[in-house]
């Protein structure tokens, strides 16, 4: 109907018998076939990674550390790589490459299909990642699209990481008391 453009994997075409497609000279009955689904894409992805956030919830100290959120946005709605909501660190390392190691382990959760955030669980072994300087890449194997599939498997390279693993707030550590007579 020219209504919405033809979905990738969902769009097929078929011709009824009351097309009367035959073959010429007129010699077969008529045809009634149909296409095997739309294949392909309709050019390269659209999507970006518009940020990637740092966050402490407790600001207990000032470095990366187990709890520590960063939360990734994306420019637009995706497919979530076909991935369920709450995601483990195999289904993050299968999506996300980080310029610097996150640790033992860590997951994620698709807070909307354009927000997956990643909660450290573990951070023996990494980087650590660092402010201003780490970033992460969609790998192209992942299969992260637009919705609906319509461009190229999205391959992507954040900006820096922004944000803070905490703010370390001055506190009183000693109190002495001194009497100098």
């Amino acid at each position: 109907t020219g209504a919405a453009p033809p979905l990738i994997s969902v769009f097929s075409l078929s011709i009824p018998a009351s097309a009367d497609l035959r073959n010429f000279p007129s010699t077969s009955y008529p045809a009634v076939i149909s296409s095997p689904l739309l294949g392909g894409d309709f050019g390269p992805s659209p999507i970006t990674i518009v940020s990637i956030v740092a966050a402490d919830a407790t600001d207990l100290n000032n470095v990366y550390s187990v709890d520590d959120v960063m939360t990734i946005t994306f420019s637009q709605d995706t497919n979530k790589a076909g991935l369920p909501d709450a995601v483990t660190k195999a289904n993050i390392d299968l999506l996300l490459l980080f310029s610097a190691p996150l640790g033992a382990n860590y997951q994620g959760t698709w807070v909307s299909p354009r927000v997956l955030t990643i909660t450290t669980l573990d951070v023996s072994s990494s980087g650590p990642p660092q402010i201003g300087i780490t970033t992460v890449s969609v790998r192209a194997e992942a299969a992260l699209r637009n919705v609906p599939p319509v461009c190229a498997a999205t391959v992507t390279t954040s900006p820096v990481v922004s944000g803070n693993w905490g703010i370390l707030y001055p506190r009183i550590i000693d109190v002495r008391a001194n009497d100098p007579t």
